[in-house]
């Protein structure tokens, strides 16, 4: 409610069906928060529990863009679309301009509309004057059409080249056939670390990265920094090294997932260990979600 003050107040929506102007930062703001007050895996957890409130109100009654005239009273639009989603648009933004055009574009956008309202065009054009880049694209896809990237990554090791294929698997009426957006891995191989950068932009495609070593963990969407529905696929091998040290709660908690999938005794030692070991409390309760449902 206080970011409401800029969010809402300073400034404020055209009309409805602009709402996530003012919600999106409500909901995002209290992520930023918590990441000042709380820390990173805190504020992480919290925007995976919007993730997860969103994907449940895509899964049990519809998909819609943020940006609707599709409804009967205003308070229909009041949704985990308007909230949840539209804060994870903000962030993808966010990860998708980087720190320094993102905050520039967001000071720009309240000081040109300060006491006037806004539309979505209004925060578009703010953000593409601060980055020098054209957003058309970005906007059409996450912000005016139905629906998020459903992801899958396969990772593989052989001959000295990791093979990453990622297949997006979206559907429905006016859902984007293929999203664009930089898949950032963190690469792994003994003390060493990198960050590679793919550049995500058709239904699938692989790529093949040399290394001269075999990498001890492949972190996929490292930091989690983007709206998906994402699974990732590879050898135990790899999987195990991402629940155990996977530098975000989201990696570690996605790694789970693969394992609790796989079933393989193995795999659910891996689990039992890190519900006893994992430092953080939700990457702990979501594992034990997984090994009840497993019924192990």
């Amino acid at each position: 409610e206080l970011a409401h003050q800029w969010f809402g107040d300073l400034l404020t929506c055209q009309d409805w069906s602009q709402g996530y102007l003012n919600e999106a930062w409500a909901t995002y703001s209290e992520v930023l928060w918590k990441t000042h007050d709380l820390g990173q895996d805190e504020a992480d957890y919290h925007l995976y529990g919007d993730l997860k409130n969103y994907l449940a109100e895509c899964a049990s009654r519809y998909k819609r863009p943020i940006v609707s005239y599709q409804f009967r009273e205003p308070i229909d639009m009041f949704d985990r679309h308007l909230y949840e989603k539209a804060a994870l648009v903000v962030h993808t933004l966010r990860n998708h301009l980087g720190e320094t055009a993102f905050w520039a574009g967001v000071k720009q956008y309240l000081h040109d509309n300060a006491h006037t309202t806004v539309h979505t065009r209004d925060f578009q054009v703010a953000m593409e004057t601060a980055s020098g880049r054209n957003l058309d694209g970005f906007f059409h896809d996450w912000v005016l059409s139905p629906g998020h990237p459903a992801i899958s990554v396969k990772t593989g090791w052989a001959k000295g080249l990791l093979k990453v294929t990622v297949t997006q698997k979206q559907k429905g009426d006016d859902v984007p056939e293929a999203y664009r957006f930089p898949l950032a891995l963190k690469l792994v191989t003994g003390d060493a670390e990198r960050i590679v950068t793919l550049p995500v932009e058709e239904r699938t495609r692989t790529w093949a990265i040399p290394l001269d070593d075999e990498p001890s963990r492949v972190e996929v969407d490292s930091g989690f920094r983007f709206l998906s529905n994402l699974t990732v696929e590879g050898s135990r091998k790899l999987l195990q090294a991402s629940l155990k040290d996977d530098s975000s709660v989201v990696g570690r908690i996605r790694a789970a997932k693969a394992l609790a999938k796989d079933g393989s005794p193995r795999a659910m030692a891996a689990l039992a260990s890190a519900l006893k070991n994992d430092s953080f409390w939700g990457v702990r309760a979501e594992i034990a979600r997984l090994l009840g449902k497993n019924g192990t």
